[in-house]
């Protein structure tokens, strides 16, 4: 990944890091990626195909799920989750970690929709990761745009304005 040098979309990460009480993120650009990654260390991965397909409001809303992930330390606890299923690999833990990332997916929904007036721009993100996930076969791209997600329902829920209404923890709002 590279660093993304795009003054609107810093400014609307900025932004959104205020509205999330975390520090801004580190903003990268990635060509083989088929969704956005948040990651380690307080850094949003964005992908190439995204800059150039997406319109301004549904950048904005990639950025305020990606920064929902961040707010809630998810990067954090997938990499914990991820190395206590390797090594209690004997234990059926698999299922719970797919819930969790659902979970996490679904809390991300609505803090975005929240934060940028509706969830219609997401949805529309949403469905061209989807469409984009073909192109790129990536292992560590996350829940956003997995076969087995419940993206259609996802979708559903943010262009009826209804998406799940998950707080977080410590008084995030």
């Amino acid at each position: 990944a590279q660093p993304l040098d795009n003054a609107a979309i810093a400014t609307d990460a900025a932004a959104l890091a205020i509205q999330a009480r975390i520090a801004l993120p580190r903003l990268s650009v990635a060509d083989d990626l088929a969704s956005p990654i948040a990651a380690l260390r307080g850094r949003i991965v964005v992908p190439r195909w995204a800059l150039e397909v997406l319109d301004r409001e549904q950048l904005r809303a990639m950025l305020a799920h990606e920064t929902a992930h961040l707010a809630r330390f998810d990067p954090a606890w997938k990499l914990a989750t991820a190395v206590l299923c390797a090594v209690l690999w004997f234990l059926p833990l698999t299922l719970a970690r797919r819930r969790l990332d659902e979970i996490a997916e679904l809390a991300c929904d609505a803090w975005a929709a929240r934060h940028i007036g509706d969830g219609r721009s997401l949805a529309e993100c949403l469905a061209e990761c989807a469409g984009q996930r073909g192109a790129f076969e990536v292992d560590i791209v996350p829940a956003m745009a997995h076969r087995d997600s419940p993206l259609l329902q996802r979708i559903d829920r943010l262009i009826a304005g209804a998406p799940v209404d998950a707080h977080f923890s410590r008084g995030r709002a």
